[in-house]
């Protein structure tokens, strides 16, 4: 008859939330608001699983801080044989580890089970063999972490990915090695991830027809304005939280006109990659500041697609890798690939597509298919309509 003797660590690498208001306000003390993402693991025996949130979109305002949460549950079952010629009495534990990472995040759970002692036959003489559970390793296992800083991973189009994996093993306290092993163990569970965000400042209301184009890694941004007495500069950042001067734009006033145009040229390095951050500050006579809306380019994404905003509402601002000129097909799809939304737009050296669908298109997950007529190539990436 087999004893069983439990004792359970949990070790966690998480501590509960708390949003200090020194930690994650906005500007005056102001509380900020909110955007909640839930995902929902049914069972799974896998040993690594991908638990994906939509990205923020830094269009939508600033990203103070994050708050990652999740609920996590497991069963365990372990068989063990005994390999031996002469019978054993064995006493096993079972170490089972729980670990969930993301860009700046991890959490362990761990939990020790002890079996035992039992005694098994010699190797094919009679009860050689003894299964252990189905034993919940984990009930409601709780974690949650809050991240203020280096929030640049969970910033712009597409996806942030969780890696939950499991890992642990079985090992003898007594009776010998020569024994043989199986673990099975099912898991599931609820994660959720709160994104906290701020207003962007006062919105320049002067600042129209606001384009942003990129060939290699050279990007040009251009607008025109009807007040020609307003000055204009750049600003950049690499977390779309911090913005540096980058300096003034030019401007090109055709003769006689009541507009100005204005252009603005920023020349990365070659070598440089990932996501740079663009909004402009407008001064007035007056001296009072506000700032165009946020926009984001991708440096170096190897001719990838980039759907902005996303998750997005009744449009997405649709970045190609480098200009183009001729027919481009744009179509929607719904996750079972039926095509919800088909259109053809004729572009005439341009990388930017405004694409607006109509208000019946449902909330959910998307595909965004994008065809050159010309060269034939397509790419597709995911959308989130909300």
């Amino acid at each position: 008859m087999k004893h069983l003797y439990t004792i359970i660590i949990l070790s966690f690498a998480a501590f509960l939330p708390k949003i200090a208001s020194s930690q994650c306000t906005c500007g005056g003390g102001a509380r900020p608001d909110s955007i909640v993402h839930f995902y929902t693991l049914a069972v799974n025996a896998s040993p690594n699983i991908i638990i994906s949130f939509p990205k923020f979109d830094p269009a939508i305002g600033t990203l103070a801080c994050l708050v990652y949460k999740d609920t996590l549950s497991a069963v365990s079952t372990t068989h063990v044989r005994n390999r031996d010629s002469a019978d054993q009495e064995y006493s096993l534990r079972l170490t089972v580890n729980n670990q969930i990472t993301a860009p700046g995040i991890s959490v362990n759970a761990y939990v020790d089970k002890y079996y035992g002692p039992d005694s098994l036959n010699a190797y094919n003489k009679g009860m050689d063999s003894v299964v252990y559970g189905p034993d919940t390793t984990f009930r409601n296992v709780t974690h949650a972490v809050t991240k203020n800083s280096v929030l640049s991973p969970y910033l712009g189009t597409g996806n942030v990915d969780f890696n939950y994996s499991i890992s642990g093993g079985l090992i003898s306290m007594a009776g010998g090695l020569n024994f043989s092993q199986n673990i099975e163990t099912a898991r599931w569970g609820s994660f959720k991830l709160t994104y906290y965000w701020c207003p962007n400042s006062v919105l320049a209301s002067n600042i129209q027809n606001l384009s942003i184009n990129k060939k290699d890694n050279t990007v040009s941004i251009s607008w025109n304005t009807a007040n020609q007495s307003n000055t204009y500069e750049i600003e950049i950042s690499t977390d779309g939280k911090n913005f540096t001067n980058a300096g003034k734009a030019k401007q090109t006033t055709a003769a006689g006109s009541a507009s100005a145009k204005y252009e603005y040229q920023y020349n990365a390095d070659q070598t440089s990659t990932g996501t740079i951050f663009f909004r402009i500050k407008e001064t007035d006579a007056q001296g009072r500041v506000s700032y165009s809306k946020t926009s984001m380019v991708i440096l170096n994404n190897s001719g990838a697609t980039i759907l902005f905003p996303n998750p997005a509402v009744n449009g997405v601002n649709v970045q190609l890798e480098k200009q183009v000129q001729g027919e481009m097909e744009i179509s929607l799809v719904n996750a079972v690939g039926q095509t919800i939304f088909k259109k053809l737009y004729r572009v005439d050296k341009l990388n930017n597509i405004n694409v607006q669908w109509p208000a019946s298109v449902r909330a959910g997950v998307y595909y965004m298919k994008v065809k050159d007529l010309q060269t034939q190539m397509t790419t597709t990436s995911r959308l989130f309509v909300k």
